[in-house]
């Protein structure tokens, strides 16, 4: 007779930056912004909070690709602007892959007038 044994999934990050410029995201932002392969995103920072948010509209947005649940893209500019805002951790030390947390609730920005859901990117502990 075989044992179940029942035990808590460990909790995934919502964001995964690589040195290389790799951004992937977990599934609580995808679902949260409802974003899909070919979708735009981008980043924006308010008061010292790094906020993510789905951008269709930029030229600048980054595209997604990837299966749904789990999508990236890439940019060493976007890393290197993301490390400079998260305390402790610069271009130099930072490990080959840095997870970080997303909120599990939305928030809302406004950006030029217009107000857009977004998650924000827990950089303090």
């Amino acid at each position: 007779m075989g044992t179940i044994l029942n035990r808590r999934r460990v909790l995934r990050r919502g964001l995964i930056i690589q040195a290389d410029g790799r951004i992937t995201l977990r599934s609580l932002p995808v679902t949260r912004l409802q974003l899909s392969p070919g979708d735009g995103i981008s980043f924006w920072l308010d008061a010292g909070q790094l906020y993510l948010f789905k951008d269709n509209v930029s030229e600048s947005a980054l595209k997604l690709s990837g299966r749904s649940g789990q999508l990236h893209c890439c940019s060493k500019a976007t890393v290197t602007n993301i490390l400079s805002v998260i305390p402790g951790i610069t271009e130099t030390d930072m490990p080959p892959k840095l997870e970080l947390i997303t909120s599990q609730e939305l928030s809302h920005i406004t950006i030029d007038g217009s107000t857009l859901p977004a998650v924000k990117v827990i950089n303090r502990l």
